[in-house]
């Protein structure tokens, strides 16, 4: 299952519902869905969200998990387009909202 982020009068993407989630959290969001952002809570919930993934990039580049894996994309690349549709709304002054899709 998919969840469906979209900017209000603008773009939208789809993210597996699993990562989604934990996208939301991250934010420091309640994970509810369908649910919603109004725009001046949109840079906190993506300056939280980037710290996050700084420090999830950080334990995922430890010496211990040295070796290439090709089945492993990190948390950083599959928020990338989330955090662009997040500073496209900044940029907009729009709200975001998700929901099932």
């Amino acid at each position: 299952m998919f969840i469906k982020f979209t900017v209000v009068a603008g773009p939208s993407i789809n993210m597996y519902e699993k990562e989604a989630l934990k996208m939301i959290k991250a934010m420091g969001l309640s994970g509810t869905v369908p649910s919603a952002m109004s725009p001046e809570d949109i840079l906190p919930a993506l300056t939280m969200l980037e710290s996050k993934l700084n420090i999830n990039v950080a334990e995922a580049e430890s010496p211990s998990q040295s070796g290439y894996r090709d089945d492993f994309v990190d948390a950083k690349t599959r928020a990338f387009p989330l955090i662009e549709l997040l500073k496209y709304a900044i940029k907009e002054n729009k709200s975001v909202m998700w929901d099932r899709d």
